[in-house]
Formats: C-alpha cells, structure tokens, sequence
C-alpha cells in the first residue's frame, strides 16, 4: 500500500511561509490529479474519497493488482491560512450510508496483513463514522455478520455466544442499540445454523436459514425477544432449494426479501452503483456468501 499522509498537529509550530507553501501543494494535488504510478481520486461525497493506484512492473504490459485508499477531509487551521488535510483511513472496505455517515472495516486477509505489521491481534470490527469526526462507533465484529433490508435506518449483527445463542443485534447508523433478539444456534447436529440474516419481511423481522447437512431439508427462523418462530421445507417432497425465497414466501405467508450485505447498506447504493459502472474494478469486492451446507448423510429427527 502506499505511504499514508500524515497529518501536521494543530499545536505543531510551524513558519507562515511554511504554511503557505503547504496549502499551495495541498490545492495543487485535489481529487482528481495524477502521479507516476497511475493513481486518481474519485470523490464519493464532499468528505470522502477513493483512489486508485496502479503500479506498472519491469516486465512490457504487467502490473500489480490497483490498491485502493479512502482518505476523509479535515479540515485545519494554522493561525489565518486553513487548508483541507486527506488523512487516509486505514480500511479496505468503505460503505456509503449517506453524505454524512459511513461504514468502515477490514477485510480478513487486510486485518492479519496489518496485524502482521503492527504486532496487534486481527481487527476486522465494523465501524461508524461521520462527517463530524467524532467517536469511531463499533457495529459488529466483522463485515459478514452484518445484514439490514433495503431502505432501512439500521443494520443487524449476528453474533453466536458462549452458551451456543445466535443473538441478532439491532443498531441504527448513530449506534443506538434498538433491540435484540436470539435463538438456539446449530440446536441440531443435522443442522447448521447461517451466520447471517437471510430474510426480511414487510415489518422488518429478520429470519435465519438453517440447512440440514444432507441436503434433505431445512428451517426458516425468526428470532424473537421471548419466543422464535419456525418453518421447515421438506425437500424430498419438493423440487425447491433451501435459499428458494418464493417459496418461503408461501410457506410463512409473508413478503419476503433478500436481505443486504455489507456494501450494500445505505441510502446511497445508487453512488456504489454508478461508480461500479463508470470505474468497474474500483470498489472491494463484495464479502462471499458463505454456503454452510454439508454433503454429509444423516436422517432429519422427527418431528
């Protein structure tokens, strides 16, 4: 990755000439200028960017994988001259919630890469920040535990504790803590419990899959505060699939969606949307669905 910016202390002294020299370097080199090595910046909002940097090899024609960097405005003052310092953040993976709020983390491989570097433990949380600067608020310990339905004010984290509960934690993009609701997780040995939400209905209850390790059948859960309510489709008696959405649409007589993953949150998915059609490649991948389901025989226990 390249050298990130530093930024010059508010208490640091520094020469007027200085500081004027500063700010005319700054200006020169905004969002949208070019370095040697390829590199262009591509403003998300007025605070926040994302660049791009290929670096060409020795070898005629190759080059490296591009890198990205998100950088967010701060502003600074030295005496009468301000400027807007980039300060890079130290993430790989950047949603856009609104022009005010983002969401922010590490994927596995950039978490132990950065580990690796500053002998610290892999730090993969799910971040909150806003245009203010305030407080960095932590959502979730990982960005493939969080899930929300479209047009929402909030996301949910699936977390699994001690004691084997799947707790879904309900947080709005402030970090408000709305609710939280749990149920049993992997309650059987023929079953595996997702990770994430798969469903949401029209009252934006979330609903987990669960997937029986022999492809047999399988359970639809909506976890609740005192109770959790349960669904199970046979697939021996029909040609459906576990993650057949219409389906579990018939049987929970409810209007269901597919839940959104991390990068698609937001009210803004439509600025991820053009900038992967005008500049594709530029944006993380999104986290892979992770297929829980064994090809293991085992006989379903009665019901």
């Amino acid at each position: 990755m390249p050298a990130q910016l530093q930024s010059t202390p508010l208490d640091h002294p520094m020469r007027p000439w200085a500081a004027a020299m500063l700010l005319l370097l700054t200006v020169a080199c905004m969002p949208g200028c070019d370095s040697k090595e390829g590199s262009r910046a591509l403003p998300l909002t007025d605070w926040l960017r994302v660049s791009k940097t290929v670096v060409e090899t020795q070898a005629a024609g190759t080059s490296l994988a591009p890198s990205l960097q998100y950088a967010i405005r701060k502003p600074q003052r030295f005496w009468f001259i301000a400027y807007d310092d980039w300060p890079y953040l130290d993430y790989d993976m950047v949603n856009v919630i609104d022009d005010k709020n983002i969401l922010v983390a590490r994927s596995s491989k950039y978490a132990k890469t950065q580990a690796a570097k500053d002998g610290k433990s892999a730090d993969t949380q799910v971040r909150l920040l806003n245009v203010h600067g305030g407080a960095e608020i932590s959502l979730c310990p990982s960005a493939e535990l969080i899930n929300a339905p479209a047009n929402s004010d909030f996301a949910d984290c699936v977390e699994i504790s001690k004691t084997n509960k799947l707790i879904v934690k309900r947080v709005d993009f402030h970090g408000k803590l709305l609710q939280t609701t749990s149920m049993a997780a992997n309650e059987w040995d023929d079953l595996i419990t997702q990770k994430n939400v798969a469903y949401y209905d029209e009252q934006q209850q979330a609903y987990v899959l669960e997937i029986g390790k022999d492809n047999t059948y399988c359970r639809l859960i909506a976890p609740g505060k005192e109770k959790s309510l349960s669904f199970t489709l046979n697939l021996m008696d029909t040609k459906s699939k576990c993650d057949d959405l219409p389906t579990w649409a018939t049987i929970t007589r409810k209007k269901l969606s597919k839940s959104l993953r991390f990068g698609e949150l937001g009210k803004h998915a439509a600025i991820w949307k053009k900038l992967e059609t005008s500049y594709p490649g530029w944006l993380p991948a999104k986290p892979p669905i992770q297929d829980a389901s064994e090809k293991k025989p085992s006989t379903p226990p009665a019901r």
